[in-house]
């Protein structure tokens, strides 16, 4: 079996923490639609959260690990008193450092991108127009990194 077709045979899950559900809704859709398509993923499961507690009890409940965790970088501003994405950016890399982090924010701020980056996020991406497609670019430049080194 090939590292393709094995990457095709599991079953990819990604969260996304995000509190506008619209957003979070049209993102999923996205990322379902074009990571099939384009033959990276024979099939994915797309859970979303609105804020980074839920995501967090999840994860100490469930032992499926997801692959990505897409996450808000403003979660606190919807929920008061729930921690922002930095917080749980830190916190899921020093508990599960496996996982891959993709952070989004409206804040186009290059020294929160640095600082996150230092923390071990796969990207900092500025919502925008073009932001689904990029999360899906980084997913997929990933997955491709991953199926040629084997893993």
């Amino acid at each position: 079996m090939t590292n393709l077709s094995q990457s095709l045979a599991k079953k990819y899950l990604i969260w996304i923490i995000e509190d506008n559900a619209m957003y979070a809704k049209m993102l999923s859709e996205h990322l379902q639609t074009s990571l099939i398509a384009d033959a990276l993923m024979e099939t994915v499961d797309v859970i979303t959260f609105p804020y980074a507690e839920i995501c967090e009890n999840r994860l100490n409940l469930d032992p499926a690990r997801p692959d990505f965790i897409i996450v808000d970088y403003f979660l606190d501003s919807k929920y008061k008193n729930t921690k922002d994405g930095a917080a749980f950016v830190r916190k899921i890399k020093k508990d599960y450092p496996e996982i891959k982090l993709i952070m989004l924010s409206s804040q186009n701020d290059v020294q929160l991108a640095v600082d996150l980056s230092d923390e071990g996020i796969c990207d900092y991406i500025v919502k925008g127009k073009e932001s689904y497609k990029r999360v899906g670019d980084i997913i997929a430049s990933n997955l491709k990194t991953e199926n040629h080194n084997g893993m």
